[in-house]
């Protein structure tokens, strides 16, 4: 097919579904001309020429009359939808047209940002794409509607109105601060770490927790040495569930290892669960291996045998569970979403949910902290975006 000239048209193209096998691929193209470039690439199965003159659906075949069918979706004469098959091959041929036709080919991140509103919608945009729960998609839309945007709006309207309100506004920006220990994990999961003595049940209890045989179970002592990772849902919230080696003195390099990364894991994960053989004397192990938990949950495994112990680590009140049958399990689950989530938003409550949403906020705070009231409304106006 004879190439046709390149057209100077400040126009892009973005494939919009997820590359790989797919029934279906769906492309983007937007710009000045966007319409009549792809009109250039269709015709009908008689071989006639294809308009895409006004908003409408249309059924034709790229390139030539036997070429790869599309369904053409005219939005305006500046917005195209193409679908095609799905895979590579069928996308990537159009797309390489269209650039040859001088449309620029974008990743469709990059057409978020250029389509939304401002900085938090498009970084909501993105963030909804990678939540794993409904409750933290939930919690996106909200921002995506506007919850976050209007809040900081509000705060800027309440600084320019003079001094006697940015007392309130730092009030304001200090509380959304603060919801951003749950906003910056509606997509990367709290790390959830299951910490203990070899063979206390830190498998058992994992795979009770999500639900399936996700880590292998055995007597022996040490049978786990490397860090068995499984992701799932409390009370809703994405959790990264870490399941460690057994601490004890090292026998080998390959056991030293393994518990180097457990106390790592431990260290620095959100949550741990430190468990406890309820069937078996205390020791000073698990004082220790307490000690070294920034933020613990006390589990007595095994409460389905007779009970072993004498009080508890630090007077520390346990959840009791069984991993092999699964009592209790519900009370550590509820347990833990509290320890996660204290505070849970109101349904269209403002969240910042990135890091660089965070930095924003935290630098205008100690800007209004400090009197400087014109920089903290520049670095609101940052955040914003899109204004």
């Amino acid at each position: 097919m004879n190439q046709p000239a390149p057209l100077d048209h400040a126009a892009v193209a973005a494939l919009v579904t997820p590359p790989g096998r797919s029934a279906i691929a769906v492309l983007r193209v937007q710009g000045a001309g966007a319409a009549a470039t792809v009109a250039r690439y269709l015709k009908r199965s008689s071989g006639a020429r294809v308009t895409l003159d006004r908003p409408r659906v249309v059924l034709a075949h790229w390139g030539a009359a036997a070429g790869e069918p599309v369904v053409v979706r005219v939005r305006g004469a500046d917005e195209v939808e193409i679908h095609c098959h799905g895979g590579a091959v069928s996308p990537q041929a159009i797309m390489s047209d269209l650039n040859r036709s001088g449309v620029a080919l974008i990743s469709w991140r990059d057409l978020v940002r250029r389509e939304a509103a401002g900085n938090i919608e498009a970084e909501a945009v993105l963030a909804l794409s990678e939540a794993s729960t409904l409750r933290a998609a939930g919690v996106l839309m909200d921002q995506l509607h506007g919850a976050l945007r209007g809040a900081l709006r509000t705060i800027q309207d309440r600084i320019h109105h003079g001094a006697e309100e940015v007392g309130e506004s730092a009030a304001t920006l200090a509380r959304l601060i603060d919801r951003a220990a749950l906003g910056v994990h509606l997509v990367a999961p709290w790390r959830v770490a299951i910490g203990g003595r070899q063979n206390v049940g830190k498998s058992t209890l994992l795979n009770a927790l999500v639900g399936f045989e996700r880590a292998i179970v055995d007597e022996r002592a040490g049978t786990t040495r490397d860090i068995v990772t499984a992701r799932g849902a409390v009370d809703g919230w994405p959790v990264e569930f870490l399941d460690t080696a057994g601490i004890r003195p090292a026998t080998d390099e390959l056991e030293k290892l393994g518990m180097d990364r457990a106390e790592s894991a431990l260290g620095d994960s959100d949550c741990q669960l430190v468990v406890l053989d309820r069937s078996r004397a205390r020791t000073s192990a698990d004082e220790t291996i307490l000690a070294a938990c920034p933020h613990p949950i006390v589990v007595a495994n095994k409460s389905d045998l007779p009970p072993a112990r004498d009080g508890w680590p630090g007077g520390r009140l346990p959840v009791l569970v069984s991993g092999r049958t699964g009592g209790g399990i519900r009370e550590l689950l509820s347990r833990l979403a509290a320890a996660l989530v204290p505070c849970t938003p109101a349904p269209g409550a403002a969240v910042p949910f990135t890091g660089r949403q965070v930095e924003r906020l935290r630098a205008a705070h100690a800007s209004l902290m400090a009197g400087r009231r014109y920089e903290a409304l520049r670095e609101l106006g940052e955040l914003l975006g899109g204004e």
